[in-house]
């Protein structure tokens, strides 16, 4: 029962919701180092007109299993 009560603290609350952003930027910005890498590395810029899609395809996946901060993030 105690530590029911200390979980459900604001404090931890708080705690663990800053955890969540945290983690989610730093998933977003990862996925977009990510991305822009390989693409740079490939050179797709130049041979693939559609290629920004891509992110798109980055912000619905993490729209879909994250949440909606993620996507406005990335």
């Amino acid at each position: 029962m105690k530590q029911l009560e200390r979980s459900s603290s604001p404090k931890a609350r708080a705690k663990l919701q800053r955890w969540h952003y945290v983690s989610d930027s730093a998933l977003a910005i990862a996925g977009v180092a990510l991305i822009t890498s390989v693409i740079a590395v490939a050179n797709l810029y130049p041979r693939i007109n559609t290629i920004d899609f891509v992110y798109l395809l980055l912000v619905l996946a993490l729209d879909s299993t994250r949440g909606i901060y993620d996507a406005i993030l990335t």
